[in-house]
């Protein structure tokens, strides 16, 4: 979770110089998933990051995302969650932080930008850009939405380099090809049943025997029935797990290493992986939805992707980065605002 007392000055890849070391706000309910993608836009803009992290009490929780702010909710102002003035743009994520946009987008001016990432569920006049992949195109539509196949992340090259050199990780007793392993968990699409878990073990045995070394990070959602089940199927090859002790060295697992195996049930370690434009196998526990397979399938059709079966290959593709497609339609957007507001 993020407190609203934390800032980060985002650098590297900056996509517009008028928008650099300007101000943003990440308006979530501090889930890592939703901070992460608006982290990923607003570092490739370049701008200072407040974050506003949102906790809305019964009822206005479960009014979210169709309801009002609670009503002690102030905008502007020179006190409050959100005193003035406001920044140059506003991203915001997540259900509980729909109603917190849509009044922010309605008490901005010309010099404020809100941008939504996801289907907010309430209409496009939730924010002045709203974000969408490509697979839920059919359930919103106007002329401020923005699709892309990938979702937004933090993977950049800046960031790969610097922790391919930080000498974090002790790679002497890996072999080649090394192949990291990014594991998601059960969701409402995905079982990660034994059978699921006996399948995956199967291949990941077939895949050490081929001589090749493993790079584990889990998420917050991996069982640890998951991880004893990587554990046994890999213990005869060279390999390290993350216990989730320290610092997560998952930048530095992408960065070391030749190719990677994903889990199907997350989106955007999915496209974090891409972003290295390195091999990436992804691994199906269960039969999927229809997003989920659609989306998969358009990187397949693509030859971005291969399903895992326990076979290590090497192909090229040329990296997708959606973060800065993103970031620079924002940019345009702020400055077309600006120009017809004046």
């Amino acid at each position: 979770m993020f407190s609203d007392s934390q800032h980060t000055t985002a650098s590297t890849e900056n996509c517009d110089p008028l928008l650099r070391g300007k101000r943003g706000w990440i308006v979530t309910n501090g889930a890592a998933g939703h901070v992460i993608q608006c982290e990923g836009i607003m570092e490739a803009l370049g701008l200072d990051i407040e974050y506003k992290t949102v906790t809305p009490s019964i009822p206005w929780r479960y009014l979210s995302p169709w309801g009002p702010t609670p009503p002690n909710t102030r905008i502007g102002g020179t006190t409050g969650q959100f005193a003035g003035p406001l920044p140059e743009i506003i991203i915001g994520s997540s259900r509980q932080a729909v109603p917190y946009i849509r009044a922010l987008t309605k008490y901005g001016n010309r010099n404020t930008l809100t941008v939504f990432l996801q289907n907010p569920g309430s209409g496009n006049k939730t924010a002045n850009l709203i974000w969408i992949s490509d697979h839920d195109l059919n359930k919103l539509s106007g002329d401020n939405l923005i699709s892309t196949l990938l979702a937004p992340h933090r993977i950049t090259e800046h960031r790969l380099n610097q922790a391919r050199k930080s000498g974090k990780i002790d790679m002497s007793a890996m072999t080649r090809p090394c192949i990291a392993i990014s594991v998601g968990g059960k969701n409402s699409v995905y079982s990660f049943n034994a059978e699921v878990c006996a399948k995956f073990a199967q291949y990941l045995s077939k895949a050490a025997q081929s001589g090749v070394s493993f790079l584990v990070t889990p998420s917050r959602r991996t069982d640890e029935r998951i991880i004893e089940v990587i554990r046994e199927a890999i213990k005869h090859a060279p390999h390290q797990i993350w216990d989730g002790s320290g610092e997560n060295p998952y930048f530095d697992y992408l960065a070391l290493c030749d190719g990677l195996i994903v889990t199907a049930d997350s989106v955007n370690m999915t496209g974090e992986a891409i972003a290295t434009g390195k091999p990436v196998y992804v691994f199906h526990p269960g039969a999927g939805s229809k997003k989920f397979n659609h989306f998969h399938e358009q990187l397949r059709n693509k030859g971005i992707t291969r399903n895992f079966e326990g076979v290590i290959e090497t192909w090229d593709y040329e990296p997708m980065d959606a973060t800065m497609e993103i970031a620079r339609e924002i940019a345009t957007r702020w400055h077309r605002q600006q120009a017809t507001t004046k």
